[in-house]
C-alpha cells in the first residue's frame, strides 16, 4: 500500500520552493503613520538605506498620500492597535498589494488576531525586536531576485531542520528563528511556499517515517516514540488523520 504524504525532500529544491506570486512595489517610499514617532522613526531610518521614509501624524493626510503616491510599505504605529483597525481595513481595501505592518504599545492576543484578520502583513508589540523587524522588511523592500533567494534559503533551512529533528519535540518558535522570521511571518510563508501548514508538514513527515517502521518488528509505542510522538494514543490519532487508517489497519494492508 503506497500513499503520497507530500513530504518534501531537501535535495529537491523545486519541491521546497515555489515562486511567490505577489509582485513587489516599485516605489521607494515607506509610509509611517505615527503621532509619537521618534523611536519608531529612528529605528526605520537605521534599517532603511535605499528607501525614503515618509512620516505622517494625521490619518487623513496619510491616507491621501497612500492613494496618490502608492508607497512600497506602510507602518502603522499606535499606543492601542485596536484604534488602527478601521484605517488598516481601509488601506487594505484600497490597495491589498501594499503590505501594512502594525506596531503597538498595548498588545494582546485578541488585538493581534484582529489586526491579522483586518489584513495586517505583520504585527509587532513594543519593544520591537529589531532583527525580526528587519527580517520582515528585507524581502518586502528587496528586488524580486533577493526576495526569491531569501524565501528559498529560509525554507531550505526550515525543512532541513525539521527533517533532521522529527524524532524530537519540534517547536514552531525554534524553526521560525532558524528561518530568521517572526512566527507569524514564518507560518504564512511556510504555508504559501510549501503548500501545507507547519503542523501538517511535521505530522506527514513523522507518519511517513512511521509507515517504514511498521515493516519492522516494533511495537506501536516504540514506533510512536521513534517518530517524535509523546505517546501512542496521539500517534494513532495523527496516523489515522493522515492516512485514513489506524496503524494496525495500515500494517495489515502492507
Amino acid at each position: 500500500m503506497e500513499r503520497d504524504l507530500h513530504v518534501v525532500n531537501i535535495t529537491d529544491s523545486q519541491g521546497v520552493y515555489m515562486k511567490a506570486k505577489r509582485g513587489l512595489a516599485t516605489s521607494k517610499d515607506v509610509l509611517l503613520l505615527s503621532k509619537k514617532s521618534s523611536k519608531i522613526k529612528e529605528m526605520l531610518e537605521n534599517i532603511l538605506s535605499d528607501h525614503n521614509l515618509i512620516v505622517k501624524s494625521d490619518e487623513n493626510k496619510a491616507k491621501q498620500y497612500f492613494i496618490m503616491k502608492t508607497p512600497a510599505l506602510v507602518v502603522l504605529y499606535s499606543e492601542d492597535s485596536e484604534k488602527t483597525i478601521p484605517l488598516l481595513k481601509e488601506l487594505v481595501n484600497l490597495n491589498p498589494a501594499i503590505p501594512v505592518i502594525v506596531i503597538t504599545e498595548k498588545s494582546s492576543e485578541k488585538s493581534a488576531i484582529e489586526a491579522f484578520r483586518a489584513g495586517a502583513w505583520d504585527y509587532f508589540p513594543q519593544p520591537v525586536n529589531v532583527r525580526e523587524f528587519y527580517n520582515v522588511l528585507s524581502p518586502l523592500l528587496g528586488t524580486p531576485v533577493q526576495q526569491e533567494k531569501r524565501y528559498f534559503n529560509s525554507m531550505i533551512k526550515a525543512i532541513k531542520y525539521i527533517n533532521q529533528h522529527y524524532t524530537q519535540q519540534i517547536k514552531l518558535t525554534d524553526v521560525a528563528r532558524i528561518a530568521c522570521m517572526s512566527v507569524s511571518t514564518f507560518e504564512r510563508i511556510f504555508k504559501k511556499e510549501i503548500g501545507v501548514t507547519f503542523t501538517t508538514y511535521v505530522n506527514r513527515l513523522r507518519i511517513s517515517k512511521a509507515i517504514n517502521l511498521l515493516k519492522r518488528d516494533m511495537s506501536m509505542s516504540e514506533i510512536a516514540f521513534a517518530c517524535g510522538f509523546t505517546n501512542q494514543s496521539h500517534f494513532c490519532r495523527v496516523f489515522k488523520s493522515v492516512t485514513g487508517l489506524s496503524p494496525r489497519e495500515y500494517k495489515k494492508g502492507m
